[in-house]
């Protein structure tokens, strides 16, 4: 019990997050939703960067500013691109989303926990299983695996985060 008390937890959740890797298909799907949860912040600083472009340029007064329009001498359709350049990628991310929930990331780690800690009781010798009430165990299965699936999938939510931090940092850093 003494030495439990002594692992790092920084170190226990490192390797926890490296079994949830490695489990068959898992790496693909984390890999995928690290990549394209990205396409959030590039739509970010892209809406960012139109919402400047329209007032700077676009809707001043300033005929100075009005030589850098898309289309020249037209504000009305350099407007109306950008409308559609802010619309059409909202789709996309979107379509990501709705491909995230099939994903089940979440869903996958907590079946993955649920069947390992099952097997591991009914693994365990007779002397063990006595030592073991079964409402713990029962617990563990229903509840505690959903929690550690839970922190899982937030890792990959606070690198989503992460990137948005980024992505503010360079749009006001270039403005």
């Amino acid at each position: 019990v003494e030495a439990i008390k002594n692992i790092s937890t920084v170190g226990l959740f490192r390797e926890y997050c490296k079994l949830m890797f490695n489990i068959p298909g898992m790496r693909a799907r984390t890999l995928t939703s690290l990549l394209f949860d990205q396409m959030h912040n590039a739509y970010l600083f892209m809406t960012l960067s139109i919402n400047i472009y329209l007032i700077d340029v676009v809707f001043t007064r300033d005929e100075g500013a009005r030589a850098a329009l898309l289309i020249p001498g037209q504000p009305i359709a350099t407007a109306r691109f950008l409308a559609v350049a802010y619309a059409v990628p909202m789709v996309l991310v979107h379509a990501w989303d709705a491909l995230k929930t099939k994903l089940d990331i979440e869903g996958h780690v907590r079946v993955f926990l649920q069947r390992s800690m099952f097997r591991k009781y009914l693994n365990y010798a007779e002397e063990s299983r006595r030592s073991v009430r079964p409402a713990e165990i029962q617990l563990a299965i229903t509840t505690d695996s959903v929690d550690l699936a839970a922190g899982y999938a937030t890792l990959i939510t606070l690198s989503k985060m992460c990137g948005k931090m980024v992505v503010l940092m360079i749009f006001v850093a270039t403005q």
